[in-house]
């Protein structure tokens, strides 16, 4: 072989050689990107959660874990102040959440109840977003309690809980609120606007005594979505299961304000 076949020779040795380091190069970076495949799409996501006076000794203990949760994935907080309403606090939430959706450029807006709090920071709500659901709650087998039709019995049912409640902003949303906030035979029902959002979806049965008017059937089923019960563990006699299981969101519902209180000093010292 000639000198000059042999110069040509090692310059396509030399760049075959370059090219593959150049495509290892590049496998590197594409494994970079197959290893954050599963991180959920970015939402700019805004949590929300309001509480007056008389809650203010366990909001302000739970509202600095929303606030460490928010700065965590890069999203919003905001304690909201109470609205003259001339009903329930709970009821608070309705508007809140209808004012957030028609005067922000957020893509959800988390609710999180006063008394709920986030137990651990490494996993993200984003996660269980779906491109056509539009609500996001947890329900719960349990047995009835005070404010049930079946007070004082032992019947185990499906009750959806509305202290985590993850909504779209979008037009859909803005009318299925306003639905809820019209639901005014429930005003002063013991679940206020819980019961309201359990009618809509069709989880009658606890309201109106009939066991078969649990099935979940409404025109707004579509656009609902349960999510893991991580995101609400309620830590009384049917859901202590999850607490044990550390979940993300643990939500002191149906305690005393005393006991919520002493819970907290417990739980976040």
């Amino acid at each position: 072989m000639g000198s000059f076949k042999i110069r040509i020779f090692l310059k396509k040795l030399f760049n075959s050689k370059f090219q593959i380091n150049s495509k290892d190069q590049s496998n590197n970076n594409d494994y970079k990107v197959e290893e954050r495949k599963n991180i959920p799409k970015k939402y700019k996501i805004k949590l929300v959660t309001s509480y007056d006076e008389n809650f203010s000794e366990i909001g302000d203990k739970t509202s600095k874990t929303l606030k460490n949760y928010a700065e965590k994935f890069d999203y919003t907080f905001e304690k909201v102040d109470q609205m003259n309403l001339q009903r329930p606090y709970a009821w608070n939430k309705i508007q809140i959440l209808l004012n957030e959706m028609k005067n922000s450029n957020y893509d959800y807006i988390l609710w999180i109840d006063a008394d709920a709090y986030f137990n651990r920071y490494d996993i993200d709500i984003a996660e269980e977003i779906e491109k056509d659901k539009n609500i996001y709650l947890v329900k719960h087998y349990c047995e009835v309690h005070k404010g049930s039709y079946y007070d004082n019995t032992k019947l185990v049912i499906l009750r959806i809980n509305t202290g985590v409640l993850m909504m779209k902003c979008c037009k859909d949303n803005e009318e299925f609120l306003k639905k809820v906030w019209d639901k005014e035979e429930y005003i002063n029902h013991d679940w206020w606007e819980q019961a309201a959002i359990m009618d809509i979806f069709g989880f009658k049965s606890e309201l109106n005594g009939n066991l078969n008017d649990n099935k979940g059937n409404s025109s707004y089923s579509k656009d609902l979505k349960f999510i893991s019960n991580q995101w609400n563990s309620i830590p009384s006699n049917y859901d202590l299961s999850m607490e044990k299981q550390n979940p993300c969101i643990v939500h002191l519902a149906g305690m005393t304000i005393k006991n919520r209180i002493e819970y907290l000093k417990n739980k976040l010292k």
